[in-house]
C-alpha cells in the first residue's frame, strides 16, 4: 500500500520520517539543481511517498483527514514513543491513536490483531 504525503521540505521530512517510523529511503528523485521531487520510504508493508511541490509558489497545506497505517502491536509501542519524543501530538485511545506531526500532517495508527 502507498502513501503520498506533500512536505515544504522534503529533506527534513524523509529525516523525521525514517527515524519516527522505523523505516528505509528505498528511492529518491531530485531535480538537477538538487530539489527533491519525491522520496520513496519503507515502513513495513507500506511505501510512504513524500513530495516537494516544487512547482507552487505557495507553502504546502496538508490533507484534512489523517493518513492511516495499520501497525502492529510493538511496532506501534514504539512508533508512538518516537512521535511523542521528537514532540509531535499523540492522542491515544486503546489500540488506536492519532498523531500530529511537526509536517501538519496527521496520522491515524491501528494496531493489528
Amino acid at each position: 500500500m502507498r502513501r503520498h504525503v506533500e512536505v515544504d521540505d522534503a529533506d527534513a521530512a524523509v529525516l523525521f520520517y525514517t527515524a519516527v517510523f522505523g523505516g528505509v529511503e528505498s528511492s529518491r528523485e531530485s531535480l538537477f539543481d538538487g530539489r527533491v521531487l519525491h522520496v520513496d520510504i519503507r515502513v513495513g508493508d507500506y511505501l510512504l511517498s513524500v513530495g516537494t511541490p516544487w512547482w507552487r509558489p505557495h507553502p504546502v497545506v496538508p490533507a484534512a483527514g489523517p493518513s492511516e497505517l495499520v501497525l502492529t502491536g510493538a511496532d506501534m509501542d514504539q512508533v508512538l514513543l518516537r512521535f511523542a519524543e521528537a514532540g509531535a501530538t499523540v492522542e491515544r485511545t486503546g489500540d488506536a491513536a492519532t498523531v500530529g506531526d511537526r509536517f501538519g500532517h496527521r496520522w491515524h495508527m491501528v494496531r493489528a490483531g
